[in-house]
């Protein structure tokens, strides 16, 4: 029998350079590899042709009997148009799937995917005695932690099988045939994994592993490598980490655990074995780690940066998160971390099952005041909470009704579900918000010099934001400073991360006064129709069909404003749930005649202006005017919030 291991292509990777090497298929290849089995592999990212077109010449010119290929619910799509992919090469072949997808809801996604065989949680193990059962050796029902389709066509699990408790017993993973040697080489300099790639010009950073799963339960996570948190011993992964020096020339380490060790000796221990090497190395950790003997032992050893989850800065949230911190705990992690000079980063995420305005303001005040006191912004990301399936949030939701089919919530991939009290309007005002946050702008820092370094690539002088310090980049890709900016680069001197702007025009300074208004306990109605009376405005249309737009129209309702709005458009118009008492106009059609256009559109405000005035023939006045030429919102002042 002939094996192929496959690594999807990953939609939200438009380009290889963003791609993470996933390392729980490269431990079930060594797994097979150590028990002599033929495998082949293929990196679908990293294909020489077009990805599916290639697979199916794969599967035909080696004679594939078998492919394994798995992924996380998310990834469904992906996941069954490889499976038909191959089933189109070879109608013969065995379908096997697993990881996260397949964990969380074992019968549903392997009946909606339409595969033989799925892995249930860890696969080294299982899918050595799944490889016994397709040869012929050993039956099915006998095999734990294993699903399997029936002859009459039923997907039936075995018993599950509990998380393997020696990790040091388990094969190291195996890179053959994944491209790990094209993958480290298309590291760049401007943002790999966390995006720690920055600490040298030439980074090859190496994902590695030294403990699995999580000891916390938090309402949003799953486990896929089970509910008991094993770490390896030390002797074990150093002695893989020599291998991976001497193989691969790597400078770099990035600990993809979730949880880098709960244990702070082993911790030690782990910096006093790593700092010989004279490695960067970056990790995840829990914010109660952050003591500061650790972080000082973690810097001298090479620690370039930290990623923990700060997600909420409200404890009723953090509560009902079961996330186990309090926000005194998360800001003294932060506090240390900027005193010793390691990088840290976390997401704010919204829409927890206790999500209100105000939890939501608590976290926004919260980061004002930590960047006004510091000098920086942790947070990478804004968004909302992801209910995805095997999470107490999913599992609560399910139960509630809130999920009412799982089949079909789970083929819509629409993970922004409303579980919170709020209705459903002021729960996407909650999405719209972070969308907003994560578009300000945050720790800019001043470039100061470029300089062409070659076809592709420039050098870049810049001072870091947190700092002050200046820092001499090489290999910044050309296309990046076409694009106009660098979203996260971080400072080589305190390792914190900046955002550099090439094309101001493109990307100018922005603080939303939106943000402040929408939140506002007590709204003030009079505001916009103040200045629509003032302007002497009695017909308008409005451009985005969204939230905004909504409070918009409530508040100039309720104020008894005599402007008419005639219309409403937007280029999502048919994908919005919103409903409004206003006609609902395509940007193809023909609008009436207005004395302005309302831009509630605030975060695409500079790219939709232009279109909008030369279409309509009339003045375009955007949301943020009205609002920061009232006095009340400047964008910059947040007190309020």
């Amino acid at each position: 029998m002939r094996y192929l291991l496959v690594i999807q292509t990953i939609p939200e990777y438009d380009e290889r350079d963003d791609f993470c090497m996933p390392i729980g298929i490269a431990y079930v290849n060594g797994a097979m590899r150590a028990a002599g089995y033929d495998v082949e592999g293929f990196n679908m990212m990293f294909a020489d042709k077009e990805p599916y077109q290639q697979l199916k010449e794969i599967i035909r010119d080696k004679k594939i009997d078998v492919l394994l290929c798995g992924g996380l619910t998310s990834e469904y799509k992906v996941l069954k148009l490889v499976y038909k992919t191959a089933r189109e090469a070879n109608p013969n072949i065995i379908l096997v799937g697993g990881g996260g997808g397949f964990t969380s809801e074992p019968l549903l996604f392997s009946r909606m995917t339409g595969v033989d065989y799925a892995v249930i949680g860890e696969g080294e193990i299982t899918n050595c005695e799944l490889c016994e059962v397709i040869e012929g050796r050993k039956a099915a029902s006998e095999v734990k932690g294993l699903v399997y389709r029936s002859n009459d066509g039923e997907y039936i699990a075995t018993e599950p099988r509990q998380p393997v408790e020696d990790v040091d017993s388990l094969p190291f993973p195996s890179y053959e045939g994944l491209n790990m040697e094209a993958y480290l080489d298309r590291q760049e300099v401007e943002g790999w994994y966390n995006y720690y790639g920055y600490y040298s010009d030439n980074p090859r950073l190496m994902p590695m592993m030294l403990s699995r799963s999580c000891p916390y339960r938090c309402s949003f996570c799953f486990h896929p490598m089970g509910n008991r948190y094993r770490g390896r011993s030390l002797d074990n992964f150093f002695e893989e980490l020599d291998l991976w020096v001497e193989k691969y020339q790597i400078n770099g380490i990035a600990l993809v655990d979730e949880c880098f060790s709960i244990n702070q000796e082993k911790v030690l221990e782990f910096c006093r074995r790593i700092k010989p090497y004279h490695l960067s190395w970056a990790c995840q950790m829990r914010a109660e780690t952050y003591t500061e003997t650790i972080i000082k032992e973690m810097k001298d050893a090479g620690c370039v940066g930290a990623c923990f989850g700060i997600e909420s800065m409200s404890d009723v949230v953090l509560e009902n998160m079961q996330k186990h911190l309090k926000r005194e705990t998360i800001e003294k992690a932060l506090q240390t971390a900027y005193q010793y000079q390691i990088g840290c980063s976390g997401n704010l995420i919204f829409g927890a099952e206790t999500e209100t305005f105000e939890t939501m303001k608590d976290s926004l005040s919260w980061c004002q005041h930590h960047t006004e006191v510091y000098g920086t912004q942790p947070i990478t990301n804004f968004g909302y909470i992801q209910t995805y399936p095997g999470s107490r949030y999913y599992q609560n939701a399910c139960k509630n009704g809130r999920i009412p089919n799982r089949e079909e919530f789970i083929e819509k991939g629409q993970w922004n579900l409303n579980i919170t009290e709020l209705s459903d309007e002021d729960y996407q005002a909650l999405g719209e918000i972070a969308r907003l946050k994560y578009s300000e702008t945050a720790n800019r820092g001043t470039v100061l010099k470029m300089e062409e370094q070659s076809e592709k690539y420039v050098t870049l002088t810049a001072r870091c934001f947190h700092c002050h310090k200046e820092t001499t980049y090489r290999n910044i890709k050309k296309k990046t400073i076409e694009k106009g900016r660098i979203r996260r680069l971080g400072c080589r001197h305190c390792n914190q991360l900046n955002e550099y702007v090439f094309k101001e025009e493109k990307y100018p300074v922005q603080k939303f006064a939106s943000i402040p208004w929408i939140l506002q306990k007590d709204r003030d109605a009079e505001l916009i129709a103040s200045y629509l009376k003032k302007k002497e405005l009695k017909k308008i249309g409005i451009y985005g069909r969204n939230v905004f737009t909504s409070y918009m129209l409530k508040d100039l309702k309720a104020s008894g404003c005599e402007t008419e709005i005639c219309f409403i458009t937007d280029k999502q118009i048919e994908n919005d749930a919103l409903a409004f008492d206003v006609p609902v106009l395509l940007e193809t059609e023909k609008w009436p005649t207005v004395d302005a256009m309302i831009l509630t559109d605030v975060r695409h405000e500079n790219k939709y202006r232009e279109g909008l005035e030369d279409k309509s023939g009339v003045p375009v006045i955007s949301l943020e005017t009205i609002l920061k030429e009232s006095g009340k919102f400047d964008g910059g002042n947040r007190n309020d919030i």
